[in-house]
């Protein structure tokens, strides 16, 4: 599941939205977003990059 939010976050940062319409999956990540709330809140406040830097490790990215 915690693949599906880390999705599901990049997702919001480009603007989308997904929803989920299988009810199984559905009812399986609301109840792990319920068991990992205060695990996520502290993610989120930590405002970790979700990549990192191009010069992080002194290489530039290439575009190609």
């Amino acid at each position: 599941m915690h693949l599906y939010w880390k999705i599901f976050e990049e997702l919001k940062i480009l603007g989308e939205y997904p929803v989920l319409l299988d009810p199984s999956l559905k009812r399986c990540f609301k109840h792990w977003m319920e068991t990992h709330q205060y695990s996520l809140t502290m993610a989120e406040q930590r405002h970790i990059p979700m990549f990192p830097a191009p010069e992080a490790f002194g290489v530039t990215l290439s575009l190609n």
